[in-house]
């Protein structure tokens, strides 16, 4: 990973001196032009009945049964189309099959997890906002990464155990494909019905792409945009909004100086909240990331070194868990917007600023 790592710093600071925002992330590009290719193999063979059937019987998830139903012709494509809609409303299905597989979502659901005493904490301990400011300056991570997660932990806690009027509306309870995996590892009395609601949502869709043969007219080319447009997530509003506040919030704090020499001694922000920042950086955030990550960059270049088998000779210290810290700084998302792990509530080494900047 220190390799890696050099890479993303190399790269992050002809970013950031150019401000320029970063392009397609090479692992996520390689991922779709697979699914693609994938795809496509797929759709030459559709003629063959057993890839058909198999494709019927869950052969792929919802999502990618929706993109192939749409490029079959629609003598093929509809009956797809129906077969999803019918398990939808009769046929169990896990959150595989409904959102796609994600590799991620079990570590992810593990850190997450972490967020609730500060959830708790923040409604228990209202405060001021202040006070509340230099609670998350305490953490040593990105603040915006930490609001946005913690907003979504929020959220999903709040929509699976709200009773009567309080419940979340049928347009509040639409997630995205992450956010459904996220909600999977929530347990509240009204999971089950979350579920259903996007379950049900998917299959309007369904039904209107499945209905009478209307090839080449208008109406057929609004169900195939209605289908393979995903609805608003109600979790990635929320994780908006709460960057876009806690942004607000930061850029006003550092109008005090206290709150500014404070901010100077924190972790600061990630690199990616840094790159996607809108108007001109503050001087006092550039300063503290450009700081950070120069700290960063001498660690991995030392990690880099002590890999030569002539510095075996040499005392290892706290480079050598570069890899392990790097991402905070990187994109603060990695680790769900809190300090490397193990990380808990009451480890006061994660929650003190970093003063040398070894914790960035």
């Amino acid at each position: 990973m220190p390799q890696v790592h050099e890479l993303a710093l190399a790269g992050g600071r002809r970013l950031l001196g150019a401000k320029a925002r970063p392009t397609r992330c090479p692992a996520c590009g390689a991922g779709i032009d697979a699914a693609e290719r994938a795809l496509a193999t797929v759709l030459r063979a559709f003629d063959h009945d057993d890839v058909r059937q198999a494709v019927t019987c869950e052969a792929l998830c919802l999502p990618h049964l929706t993109l192939l139903a749409t490029n079959c012709p629609p003598a093929q494509g509809r009956p797809l189309a129906q077969a999803a809609g019918d398990r939808l409303a009769h046929a169990p299905y896990g959150v595989d099959w409904l959102a796609g597989s994600d590799a991620d979502a079990e570590a992810r659901a593990g850190m997450l997890d972490q967020l609730e005493p500060l959830v708790m904490d923040e409604e228990q301990h209202p405060g001021s906002v202040a006070a509340r400011w230099r609670r998350d300056l305490a953490v040593a991570c990105c603040p915006l990464c930490l609001a946005q997660h913690r907003g979504v932990r929020r959220l999903l806690i709040w929509a699976v155990a709200a009773q009567g009027h309080g419940r979340p509306a049928s347009e509040e309870s639409i997630l995205c494909a992450r956010h459904l995996h996220d909600l999977a590892a929530v347990s509240g009395p009204n999971a089950e019905a979350l579920f259903r609601a996007n379950a049900d949502a998917w299959r309007t869709r369904l039904v209107r792409f499945a209905g009478p043969p209307q090839d080449g007219t208008p109406a057929q080319g609004r169900a195939v945009a209605l289908l393979l447009a995903a609805p608003p997530c109600r979790a990635c509003e929320e994780e908006r909004l709460c960057a876009v506040r806690q942004r607000a919030l930061l850029t006003a704090q550092l109008l005090d100086d206290r709150q500014a020499r404070a901010y100077a001694r924190s972790h600061g922000i990630c690199l990616h909240h840094a790159l996607t920042w809108t108007g001109p950086l503050p001087d006092v955030v550039r300063s503290v990331l450009s700081g950070r990550m120069a700290v960063l960059g001498w660690e991995v270049d030392e990690a880099l070194r002590k890999q030569d088998w002539r510095t075996r000779h040499e005392p290892r210290s706290d480079e050598v868990t570069v890899g392990r810290r790097a991402p905070t700084l990187l994109d603060g998302r990695v680790y769900g917007g809190l300090p490397p792990p193990p990380y808990t509530l009451q480890d006061s080494s994660a929650l003190a600023p970093p003063t040398n900047g070894r914790k960035a």
